[in-house]
């Protein structure tokens, strides 16, 4: 056969490889074809179950985490196993050492900063116990009650969360991606579905409604960072896991958050950074806040290539669930920012992407998460309320 021969008849079986692939999944103990859409549906049509591994998990967690960083001055709190109550720890006997024990509890790697606050702040406390010698991965197997003497207690940061830049999106302006390192687009076989933030090397935050049951084989998902061009300069990252919260509504669209965890950890660059989460007990202040994305620039649009940002103020939930604006449907799981007079907004294809604000660092308080329409008067946008979902995104990670 000649050169020509041999190569139409490689093109044939590419061809029709890829029309079994688009229409089949096969199953290799079995050696057995099944139809795409019997794949990841929960039901194990493969005799084997191939079909129902590497597809997309939820879960929910019923016991609180036991390691937090509390309110603004983000202080250190363990959880009494005894008492259930909260106990700051004492500054005393503190090393460096043990700022990356906690830090690693809470699935960060590198670089923690630790300070000395007065105790006063927060009336309970555990202090270090230097007679125990690390071996154990928590905190708390280094703590135990007693008098804090120093009158101090440890405030602690884990991970640095800042930006180089200076300081879609419907009436929103284009961005550039050192601006917001933390973003990423979240796409399924090349084609931008939602957005999404780096929170540590292996982790990516994002809404669950990104993940229905036509997008659940996770091989066919990757993550694209580094580039405000959605197409071009940047790099893209194969996943390893993605978990959605296990009550997430999907009529309601509460408890609407996911974690993606990647296959190999980030390179950190000055355009691959994490955001910081919030910490635990702060509520959202009516600040001005940023959302940013590759959304539809106008309602019923396009992917915008270039990311886009808006600056916006998040507004009270209280005033959301006015009749003549949400009408009750804004849970404590959701925030409400935007403008009541419409103009600017998050949009479809901004979905799982960031809001975020600034204080003392950069912190990530919502995830694009639903609106009626596009910035539409009296209809701002609804995000996922990070802060109160904070136990279940560290339990997902320490699992």
């Amino acid at each position: 056969m000649g050169s020509t021969g041999m190569g139409i008849l490689v093109n044939l079986q590419l061809q029709v490889k890829v029309a079994i692939d688009s229409y089949f999944f096969f199953c290799p103990k079995t050696f057995k074809f099944i139809a795409l859409d019997l794949q990841c549906n929960g039901i194990k049509d493969c005799s084997e179950g191939e079909d129902e591994i590497g597809c997309v998990s939820n879960v929910t967690f019923q016991e609180e985490y036991p390691v937090r960083i509390y309110g603004p001055n983000s202080i250190l709190q363990v959880k009494d196993s005894t008492t259930q109550e909260w106990k700051s720890v004492c500054y005393e006997n503190w090393k460096s050492k043990y700022a990356q024990v906690a830090c690693n509890q809470l699935a960060y790697a590198r670089d923690p900063v630790s300070a000395s606050l007065n105790k006063d702040l927060w009336p309970s406390y555990k202090i270090i116990n230097i007679n125990k010698i690390i071996t154990s991965s928590t905190i708390q197997s280094l703590l135990t009650d007693g008098t804090c003497n120093s009158n101090q207690i440890v405030s602690l940061v884990c991970a640095q969360c800042e930006r180089s830049g200076t300081g879609r999106i419907v009436g929103g302006m284009d961005a550039i991606i050192d601006e917001w390192p933390w973003q990423v687009s979240l796409q399924y076989k090349n084609h931008h579905l939602c957005g999404g933030s780096i929170i540590t090397s292996w982790w990516v935050i994002t809404a669950a409604h990104c993940f229905p049951e036509e997008y659940q084989q996770i091989a066919n998902w990757k993550v694209f960072a580094g580039s405000e061009h959605l197409h071009s300069g940047g790099s893209t990252f194969s996943v390893k896991n993605i978990i959605t919260h296990g009550s997430y509504n999907r009529l309601t669209s509460d408890y609407d958050i996911a974690l993606v965890k990647l296959r190999s950890p980030l390179p950190y660059t000055d355009n691959i950074r994490p955001v910081c989460l919030p910490n635990s007990n702060i509520p959202a202040q009516k600040n001005m806040a940023w959302v940013t994305g590759w959304g539809y620039r106008k309602e019923f649009g396009e992917v915008s290539p270039i990311l886009q940002k808006a600056n916006i103020t998040i507004i009270n939930r209280d005033i959301c669930n006015q009749r003549q604006y949400y009408a009750g449907r804004i849970t404590t799981r959701m925030l409400c920012a935007g403008y009541l007079t419409g103009k600017v907004d998050a949009c479809q294809g901004d979905s799982g992407g960031p809001l975020v604000y600034q204080y003392k660092h950069w912190q990530l308080v919502g995830i694009v998460s639903w609106g009626t329409g596009c910035a539409r008067i009296g209809r701002p946008g609804v995000y996922t309320n990070v802060t109160v979902l904070l136990n279940w995104v560290y339990n997902v990670m320490n699992v």
